[in-house]
């Protein structure tokens, strides 16, 4: 069936943010082995600039390989230290391959530089050529310091001192030294002038290295031991098993979309790691044992754990992932068709957003058409306490339904509809009624409705919200101007909504607050002060905001399975759902979102027999008590941190009461996140 919506959506290309960003990691070495790949140029008034043009196209060479061979993945929460990144890392690198630097007490130390040969008696300066001395400088400063160490100590030659220039007692030189340089493979004796001219050191380091190799049994220049003794503060490995215990006892659950490639895992967003080094002195104290500092703690955490305190933004679905599984484990014909089918998936989501797109454009330009984005949060547990057995107690559950709101006469709005599990639960009847509370203070131009949402059939795609939508038209005041409300759906597993910005800002404001929450208009409070543009309007709901949608339904729609057509009504699968005022009762649906594909139609008004008179349309009330009774486990647990809250707030738990047959729900519910055993 053909129909003209009042406000329809045309399919446009859009780009989503999918982008994930990507961390390198560099591996630990030594910082004497590669202190040779990072060379800038260095002084040389004998050279020409070609000479000095050697370092540029190796360090860059260098750099791009050593880029590439230090990505991995990541395994720990802590980044891996580059030591290469260190100011005194850059000075040992830079002094190390004869480079001007900056000590720390901001003195310029010149760069080294090939002096000029020596004028003695063996006439060493005609033993080697200009550029054969260049030569040996630049290879000798391309290596790490304890290379060139070994360098010296196999140039320098020892042996007892052949004659006395003074007298005997007066001598304090017991050994002579010959000194070589390289020449085509075949060392050549040359003065001590020549040799440290060459070369740019000095006697005290080539002394030094002498005398180190004097003092080793195996005649052999040790390496630089500067910095690596182990006279270290260590921590035993038992208490360090005993931070690793601890840390463990926490519950970490993993993001279910993206886990094929993120080994992270997820603690509780109401925890830190200050809150668990507090809970860890606790369990010390228990256990009679002397705690760690909270610095080694926070070491131990970042660096043994991948953990985190807040669920993923950008995973991918539980489709995607499968989907690629088994692109990976196919055969060419198989793979074709799984790649064809992610494809549609991907293109159906990546419209379903351009819809979305389109109609914030279409509200921002003309005042007839409301485009709104709505989404249950997560539960927020109250009293909302830093004590550590907040975490191991059930709470009360508020409730906080999202709409994003785009319109031209306001701009962008957003609406917080709260209350708590003993005013009324969080099924589709809440979310109906809450829709109802909101579609009534629309703008009074509006004549078209957007919805977005995602497809969560327990509160959002459901018989009661169809019922709601089917017959709010008559819900509303005789002048209203309402003729179309438009519902579509996302793709399950690409359901990013604007309301969830929102949300996110609740949760910041939660980590941050200063403020006690300790009943639920608390959290009320909390979301009024949250500074956002255009604000944030906080309703309140109460049992008298709830109706009866079910009685609703029963009393004027019958479910019918298929549609007009005597085709199968697939609820499943209809991704938008139209609803008109000339046609209450029928509902128009169509699987895509696009313009160009009919509607179909699916009657589920009743005959007229069975009907009731709709001028007398009465919602019910949902509940008729309050409040709401909790499950005798749940009310035990809030109970028990009722000394935890200010006198003044409890006689709010003192009225709550407690049903042996209550549903007892330990968990809050979340559909992207798969708890680890």
């Amino acid at each position: 069936m053909k129909i003209e919506p009042h406000c329809s959506s045309v399919n446009q290309q859009v780009v989503t943010d999918q982008d994930q960003g990507k961390l390198q990691y560099i591996d630990q070495q030594n910082m004497e082995i590669d202190v040779g790949d990072n060379k800038s140029d260095i002084t040389d008034p004998f050279a020409t600039d070609s000479d000095n043009s050697y370092r540029t196209e190796s360090d860059n060479e260098t750099s791009e390989s050593e880029r590439e061979t230090q990505k991995r993945k990541k395994k720990s929460r802590k980044r891996v230290r580059n030591e290469l990144g260190w100011q005194v890392s850059k000075r040992k690198v830079a002094r190390a391959n004869g480079q001007e630097y900056k000590t720390k007490k901001n003195k310029i130390v010149q760069a080294k530089i090939l002096k000029e040969p020596c004028r003695c008696k063996k006439k060493c300066y005609e033993k080697f050529s200009h550029e054969e001395r260049i030569s040996i400088f630049k290879d000798f400063y391309s290596l790490t310091y304890n290379e060139q160490t070994q360098i010296l100590s196999n140039s320098v030659r020892e042996f007892k001192k052949r004659r006395c220039t003074k007298l005997e007692e007066d001598s304090r030189r017991s050994f002579s030294h010959t000194y070589l340089l390289n020449k085509g493979g075949l060392p050549i004796e040359v003065c001590k002038v020549m040799f440290m001219n060459t070369l740019d050191v000095s006697f005290k380091r080539v002394r030094y290295t002498i005398e180190k190799c004097r003092l080793s049994i195996s005649g052999i220049c040790g390496p630089d031991q500067r910095g690596k003794h182990g006279n270290h503060h260590k921590i035993s490995d038992e208490d360090k098993s005993f931070v690793i215990q601890h840390i463990s006892k926490f519950p970490a659950y993993k993001s279910h979309y993206s886990r094929s490639h993120s080994e992270k895992r997820y603690l509780s967003p109401d925890l830190s790691i200050q809150q668990m080094y507090r809970l860890y002195i606790e369990y010390c104290k228990e256990a009679e044992k002397t705690p760690v500092s909270d610095h080694y703690y926070r070491s131990i955490f970042v660096s043994n754990f991948n953990l985190s305190f807040h669920p993923p933004h950008n995973d991918t679905c539980s489709k995607c992932d499968k989907l690629n599984i088994l692109i990976k484990s196919s055969a060419d014909e198989g793979k074709i068709d799984y790649e064809r089918e992610k494809k549609e998936h991907l293109d159906a989501a990546e419209k379903a957003y351009n819809a979305k797109r389109i109609d914030k454009e279409k509200s921002k330009q003309d005042e007839t058409i409301v485009t709104a984005m709505f989404d249950l949060q997560k539960c927020l547990p109250t009293p909302h306490l830093k004590s550590g057995i907040a975490f191991y107690k059930r709470q009360l559950w508020v409730f906080n339904l999202t709409i994003y709101e785009v319109t031209k006469s306001n701009g962008n709005r957003s609406f917080c509809f709260m209350w708590d599990e003993t005013t009324s639960n969080r099924g589709g009847q809440e979310i109906a009624s809450c829709l109802l509370k909101y579609i009534r203070n629309l703008p009074p131009e509006a004549t078209c409705l957007n919805l977005y949402s995602d497809c969560c059939s327990g509160q959002n795609k459901n018989i009661h919200v169809v019922t709601l939508l089917s017959k709010v038209f008559q819900l509303l005041p005789p002048n209203h101007m309402l003729k179309e409300v438009h519902h579509k759906f996302l793709i399950s597993g690409h359901t990013h909504l604007e309301a969830d910005s929102i949300h996110a800002s609740i949760e910041k404001a939660k980590k941050h607050t200063t403020m006690d929450i300790e009943i639920p208009r608390d959290w009320s409070t909390l979301v009024r002060s949250i500074q956002r543009k255009g604000g944030i309007k906080v309703i309140d709901m109460s049992q008298d905001d709830f109706y009866n949608i079910s009685a609703l339904q029963k009393a004027y729609f019958v479910n019918r399975k298929k549609n007009a057509d005597g085709e199968q009504m697939s609820f499943l699968k209809a991704n938008y759902f139209l609803y008109t005022k000339e046609n209450p009762g029928k509902i128009f649906y169509k699987e895509g979102l696009l313009a160009k594909e009919d509607f179909k139609v699916w009657d589920i008004t009743k005959k007229k027999k069975g009907q009731p008179d709709e001028t007398q349309l009465v919602l019910e009330r949902l509940h008729n008590s309050y409040p709401l009774p909790l499950p005798k486990k749940k009310l035990d647990d809030i109970n028990t941190l009722i000394q935890y809250i200010h006198l003044n707030c409890r006689l709010f738990y003192a009225n709550l009461k407690s049903e042996e047959t209550a549903a007892d729900e330990d968990v809050c519910p979340t559909a992207i996140l798969q708890y680890d055993e």
